[in-house]
């Protein structure tokens, strides 16, 4: 065999490495503690549920907010699905308020790892965030005779996936929907070797919170292979075939967005049957991203209050 030979050869090699090496894979799913028989159930496997985890932040547990008489469903329920690093209050008043005027029950599920000390989002998985958000559909169909899923970023995605592959959500309200990220860098955990070497080359990420109340409900700093979890939720989102999705679909969405790729929305909506958006005018001073609720956009919480509602109308 010729130098040539042997060099291509090592080079073959080294080229079936790195294009057949270990990715990032979705696992199996996960198992999550049975729902009770009744809406009268509800109140207490939650709190059991949440009593179970530790060094949840204060404010940031799983909240089941009854229209009227605890245990009573109501027409209407609402299920809110929050982004990633995020918690139930992300968006907040937006939820209660909503929930309020329609007359309706509201779920907001903490998803795993989330709300906790520093930590928590490297103990969670993709799978597990799959599986949470379908029982919370479930929770909110025992909840109300329909069900409207409200979900910002990662949270949109879940909302997305679940109701595509069956969860028995009646429509859909996506808040900048995460499919994609604008740092094209995070592509990278998604290709052979990328989440085996990448988090061991930069182990953690951090940012700066714009003000203390967003500092003391996100998880500003994680391990990078919880990072390699979110981008397994936007893989699974891109298996998807959206041109089935008949249910109602509103996505509102902000052009001064800087986390997720706005393209990426606009081809997700242009491929429903029956979607429509709603482009939010960006208000200095304010996110982009979460664009409603008291800690990060306060200026646009009635409009998008006002949005969500009239979209429901008209279910």
């Amino acid at each position: 065999m010729t130098r040539r030979q042997q060099a291509t050869l090592v080079l073959l090699g080294i080229a079936g490495a790195l294009l057949f090496g270990p990715r990032a894979e979705l696992g199996e799913p996960a198992t999550l503690p049975a729902l009770p028989e009744s809406p009268a159930g509800l109140d207490q496997w939650l709190s059991a549920n949440e009593a179970s985890v530790s060094g949840i932040r204060p404010g940031d547990q799983a909240q089941l907010t009854w229209a009227g008489k605890p245990g009573q469903t109501t027409p209407l329920a609402l299920v809110y699905l929050h982004g990633y690093s995020a918690s139930p209050v992300e968006i907040e008043p937006v939820m209660s308020q909503l929930a309020a005027q329609l007359g309706a029950n509201l779920y907001r599920p903490r998803l795993a790892g989330h709300g906790l000390e520093p930590g928590g989002l490297e103990q969670a998985t993709a799978a597990q965030w799959i599986a949470e958000s379908e029982q919370a559909i479930e929770v909110g169909r025992m909840l109300g005779h329909r069900v409207v899923v409200v979900g910002a970023s990662t949270g949109g995605t879940l909302a997305a996936i679940c109701a595509n592959q069956g969860s028995p959500a009646d429509a859909l309200i996506l808040v900048n929907p995460n499919f994609g990220p604008q740092a094209k860098s995070a592509e990278l955990l998604l290709l052979p070797w990328g989440s085996a070497l990448l988090p061991r080359l930069i182990p953690s990420r951090s940012w700066e919170p714009s003000s203390p109340e967003q500092g003391a409900h996100w998880t500003t700093s994680y391990a990078l292979s919880s990072l390699v979890q979110m981008m397994l939720v936007v893989k699974e989102s891109r298996l998807q075939d959206y041109g089935t999705l008949d249910l109602p679909v509103l996505v509102m969405r902000s052009d001064a967005d800087d986390v997720v790729d706005q393209p990426a929305i606009e081809a997700f909506v242009s491929a429903l049957p029956n979607g429509q958006r709603i482009v939010v005018e960006h208000t200095e001073g304010e996110d982009g991203h979460v664009l409603a609720g008291e800690i990060t956009a306060p200026s646009r919480t009635q409009e998008a209050v006002a949005a969500m509602q009239a979209f429901i109308l008209e279910l």
